[in-house]
């Protein structure tokens, strides 16, 4: 296999070692896409801000408490469960573990009006993650949100069936993600060993635990250009990275 490298990239952008990452590349078969900061925007202070308030407004309705206690009883939920940090749904399922973690999640991010119709780079990447697929590439989305959210927006946005299976956080078992066993539960799924998978994903905390196992990681750092030692590889978006991979990688027959 050779390997057709471009002088039009920086390879301080890109990677440290491109021709290496060209070959690693070339033999993974099941590539992980982060959602939020990936294939849409990012959630912005608001967007946060919106998450905790229906957290809040969920349990103060649910235990019948003022809001003020129902912050309480989230931020001693959160200050117990700090690997659930990054999931407003599962702090709140720990205090209901009765109830349906989908349908929490489903309520946090609806109730909050987080959805990104037609935003951000599903859309247009299409074309190249169905060709992936045609090549025997296996995309699946990998979110601490709901399938189903997720699911409906790739689904007006005309992209879902590009993806193979979307892993939300109704299907790690109690964790989400930086928690490394979303990544061994997203990989099981498809039979695939770490040597096997790329995550692609914004957030540094994510891209050092899946390094940690062996997956090759692909850092997408936006605007902000945040550098992450931890990634084998660094774009400002799902785009460059994907002209990059069509335009270096030679996948074998």
């Amino acid at each position: 296999m050779q390997s057709k490298l471009r002088a039009n990239y920086a390879p301080a952008a890109i990677g440290k070692d491109n021709e290496r990452n060209a070959k690693e590349l070339a033999h993974r078969r099941l590539w992980a896409f982060d959602y939020d900061g990936v294939m849409v925007p990012a959630p912005t202070r608001d967007d946060i801000k919106g998450f905790l308030r229906e957290s809040y407004q969920l349990i103060s309705k649910i235990d019948n408490v003022p809001m003020n206690k129902a912050r309480e009883i989230y931020v001693q939920l959160r200050d117990e469960n700090p690997n659930l940090a990054t999931c407003s749904a599962l702090i709140v399922h720990k205090h209901y573990p009765h109830m349906n973690i989908e349908a929490i999640c489903s309520h946090i991010l609806d109730s909050s009006k987080y959805v990104h119709m037609h935003n951000g780079h599903a859309h247009e990447i299409g074309p190249q993650l169905r060709g992936l697929q045609y090549l025997g590439i296996q995309n699946v989305i990998i979110t601490n949100n709901s399938a189903q959210h997720v699911r409906r927006v790739l689904q007006q946005s005309g992209v879902a069936h590009c993806f193979d299976k979307i892993v939300g956080v109704e299907h790690m078992g109690g964790t989400c993600k930086p928690e490394k066993g979303s990544y061994r539960i997203t990989m099981d799924l498809f039979n695939a060993a770490p040597r096997d998978t790329i995550l692609i994903d914004d957030s540094v905390q994510n891209i050092a635990a899946a390094s940690d196992l062996g997956i090759f990681t692909v850092h997408i750092n936006g605007e902000s250009r945040e550098q992450c030692r931890e990634a084998d590889m660094s774009f400002p978006d799902i785009k460059n990275f994907l002209r990059w991979h069509n335009e270096n990688v030679i996948l074998p027959a």
